[in-house]
């Protein structure tokens, strides 16, 4: 599974970039404890390993650790402020903690880097739903699809949107798509809502 996990392509690795990727070893064998041990030893070897900050957040993030996870990501936009991969993890851990705002913040910013970042309108476009703003949602959805058409967890979101809004018609087309794409969270909606 990727979680979206960050590292060198440099062919040798320095001991910081060893632990990171040992971290990311870990993390992909779900034991995160240690992958959060690695990631540590990565930063305490050398301080500005940005990548190492971003996959320890992510971890944190997993664990539900909402705010030690917004600081790792914190601290690597700190150390390179236009770092899109470390603001948009921000963005995700403050929408998934209740910090709409704080979200569409940090996803306008990576916006703002990347106008083609179709994974930053997705999840303002969640952000802004949370909040209550399916239109404006939707908007961002369509944007996140016309990026990547096929971006199955887009269409989905916006099928919950259309849906919320009414349009269960086209809620289901797009619930369809996403299915058809492989987003298998989507036959939940369909068997419920759509006639087969």
């Amino acid at each position: 599974m990727d979680k979206g996990f960050s590292e060198s392509n440099n062919t040798y690795l320095s001991e910081a970039e060893e632990y990171n990727h040992l971290g990311i070893e870990e993390a992909n064998s779900t034991n995160y404890s240690e992958a959060i041990h690695n990631f540590t030893k990565a930063i305490e070897t050398n301080p500005n390993l940005i990548d190492a900050y971003i996959n320890r957040g992510i971890i944190k993030r997993i664990r539900k650790d909402y705010s030690s996870s917004i600081q790792d990501f914190a601290t690597a936009i700190n150390i390179d402020p236009t770092c899109y991969k470390a603001i948009i993890n921000r963005g995700i851990a403050r929408r998934i903690s209740g910090d709409y705002i704080g979200a569409i913040k940090d996803f306008n910013k990576v916006i703002r880097i990347d106008a083609n970042n179709a994974k930053a309108y997705n999840n303002r476009g969640i952000a802004k739903s949370d909040l209550g703003n399916k239109s404006d949602a939707i908007i961002d959805f369509t944007k996140a699809i016309e990026i990547d058409p096929n971006y199955a967890e887009a269409y989905y979101n916006r099928g919950i949107a259309k849906c919320l809004l009414g349009d269960k018609e086209s809620a289901c087309q797009d619930w369809l798509k996403a299915a058809e794409l492989g987003y298998e969270k989507a036959w939940i909606p369909i068997k419920r809502n759509c006639e087969q």
